[in-house]
């Protein structure tokens, strides 16, 4: 039997799901580094520069390249405009969520509570798209309940707000992820360089009004701003902020070529990925309770993944 030749679509999907796995996890571990070794307090700024980042660099590849890029001409509606910044709103307040519980948690423990993005995911699904679930998909949701509850009562360095902060993240990661598909895809599609240069640009709105409200009194006291031997910080922001634009670039890729709940799924090899890494850099201790508790919620999450697929494997079997 001849060795099965992967297709010109199969390959570019293997190639953003790769690099979105890349960037994701040094987005993670960069912004961990910015919090933890300059004590850097402003979690809403560094989302800005990031979202300012994605905006710049999305117009420019726009403007630059855009027939080998695959963009579409076709202005945009104003519905589809209001859509794409209800979008922006959940997007921009998922990504400051998540650098928020970075300040108070180490990337291990934010990819436990962020591999249960599938339960979100199917409920923004269900409520939105009236999407059902399986009796075999509610058990698996109440295994990564509880794997995810033994790896919060595990947390060696466990804080209340960070947690809080993360399952607040994973949740609108979850609706952003439903919100994007349904843009991408849907009647009025959007391309994904046009759809993140828009996001980008209404997120950096309300980041940069939540930051000037919540950030800017402190901002204007800290030495960090004013005086030199601060380069070593300023620079990894930089390498942060380019990093963010090509992992929020395969996220949207990624949801294209597959769908809402795949990238959740595929969200959770990343989290083994991000954890191992995490350990590896910060070296930070791990109990024995979190380490089953995460195996159990991603072992749950890849059963529930592998239901859902074939669930719709049945469902376009069915249709033709």
């Amino acid at each position: 039997m001849g060795r099965r030749v992967l297709r010109k679509g199969e390959i570019a999907t293997l190639a953003v799901t790769l690099a979105w796995f890349f960037f994701n996890g040094c987005t993670s571990n960069l912004n961990k580094y910015i919090f933890y070794q300059y004590n850097f307090q402003y979690p809403l700024f560094v989302t800005l520069c990031h979202q300012l980042c994605c905006c710049c660099f999305s117009w420019i590849a726009i403007e630059s390249c855009p027939d080998q890029l695959n963009v579409k001409a076709k202005p945009l509606t104003e519905q589809v405009l209001n859509r794409v910044r209800v979008l922006a709103l959940v997007f921009a307040m998922s990504i400051a969520c998540g650098n928020v519980a970075l300040r108070y948690v180490f990337p291990s423990f934010t990819q436990v509570v962020a591999s249960t993005t599938p339960i979100w995911t199917s409920m923004a699904a269900y409520h939105i798209q009236g999407q059902p679930q399986s009796p075999r998909s509610l058990i698996c949701i109440a295994g990564m309940c509880f794997g995810c509850g033994l790896a919060f009562w595990g947390e060696v360095n466990f804080h209340l707000f960070g947690f809080a902060a993360i399952t607040c993240a994973t949740a609108l990661r979850g609706l952003k992820s439903v919100l994007g598909s349904m843009l991408l895809r849907g009647e009025d599609s959007v391309d994904t360089l046009t759809l993140l240069y828009y996001t980008s640009q209404s997120a950096s709105v309300f980041l940069g009004i939540a930051s000037v409200a919540v950030e800017f009194p402190q901002m204007i006291r800290d030495p960090v701003f004013f005086e030199e031997g601060y380069e070593g910080l300023w620079i990894t922001l930089v390498v942060s902020s380019c990093v963010a634009f090509f992992m929020n670039l395969c996220n949207l890729l990624v949801t294209f070529y597959t769908s809402a709940v795949t990238l959740s799924v595929l969200g959770n090899v990343k989290s083994v990925l991000v954890i191992v890494a995490s350990l590896g850099i910060f070296r930070n201790r791990i109990s024995a309770l979190t380490i089953v508790g995460t195996i159990i919620t991603l072992c749950s999450a890849g059963l529930y993944s592998q239901g859902r697929f074939r669930q719709r494997q049945r469902l376009l079997l069915g249709s033709e």
